[in-house]
């Protein structure tokens, strides 16, 4: 009997078992220049934290920390 052979084994060969990173390619939800550049501002002016900036901002407080981590 043969064993199952994955489509990455097929498309690739041997070079197509190697391990690889779970990684996505893109991020398509991520927040804009434009609203990273506000939060940024908003920070900078009144020095709230987080769930302070969300009320002000719009923006979900744990996208702002994202933000604030990222830059």
């Amino acid at each position: 009997m043969r064993a199952p052979v994955g489509a990455r084994f097929r498309a690739e060969g041997v070079a197509g078992l190697a391990d690889r990173s779970s990684r996505p390619r893109t991020t398509p939800t991520r927040a804009t220049p434009q609203r990273e550049a506000a939060v940024l501002e908003a920070r900078t002016r009144l020095r709230f934290g987080p769930p302070r900036l969300a009320s002000v901002t719009g923006v979900p407080a744990r996208t702002i920390s994202r933000i604030l981590t990222r830059h």
